[in-house]
């Protein structure tokens, strides 16, 4: 009956491997993270930049003030003191690179009235506000107004999309078109606002 028993838990127990092992001693917290609230690590609309003592390899883009850090842009704002105070190189970040390169287009049309026109553009510019702050290489490049209609182009495909998205959700009525090129082109976002008669 013993023997049973103990060959029970003989089976029951597992030996430790070598991987098992690892995957152990890497499971402990990463430490230089901060955490938002609740002890969860921060999602991308909270981005938080671990700070060591020593910046390798940090650097502030001239012209839009963005920072290149832990291998990536970042927003000025989001980057710790410690980072932004030191001693940067100075480099040109790839959207400042590009110039006047876009990867998206959206054309707002149909919109007669200059203050509805001013009302959509200050809501365009919030949007890319959000966006670069997010992420310094999501912007708008230009942003034209004709008389009768907005053009507005963006350094990310994707910018775009949102950008005629919510135009399309705050003004009720009116008609969203999005062309995606096969070929890696820019995508073309067509807002078309709805007839007076209509609303």
């Amino acid at each position: 009956m013993k023997s049973k028993k103990k060959a029970k838990a003989a089976r029951r127990s597992v030996k430790p491997n070598k991987r098992s092992a690892r995957l152990r001693k890497d499971d402990s917290p990463k430490r230089g993270l901060k955490q938002a609230a609740g002890g969860r690590l921060a999602g991308r609309d909270r981005q938080v930049v671990k700070a060591s003592a020593e910046v390798k390899g940090a650097a502030r883009c001239g012209d839009c003030g963005a920072v290149y850090y832990d291998k990536h842009w970042h927003s000025a704002e989001l980057v710790p003191a410690k980072v932004r105070t030191g001693g940067l190189a100075k480099k040109k970040c790839d959207v400042c690179r590009a110039g006047a390169a876009y990867a998206g287009e959206v054309l707002i049309e149909g919109v007669a009235d200059q203050g509805e026109r001013a009302e959509i553009a200050a809501l365009v510019r919030n949007i890319g506000k959000r966006a670069t702050l997010r992420d310094p290489e999501e912007r708008i490049v230009r942003l034209h107004d004709d008389g009768s209609s907005l053009r507005i182009f963006t350094s990310e495909n994707q910018l775009a999309v949102s950008i005629g998205k919510q135009v399309d959700q705050a003004r009720k009525g009116g008609r969203l078109d999005i062309v995606w090129s096969a070929d890696d082109k820019p995508v073309r976002v067509h807002w078309h606002a709805p007839k007076k008669g209509n609303k």
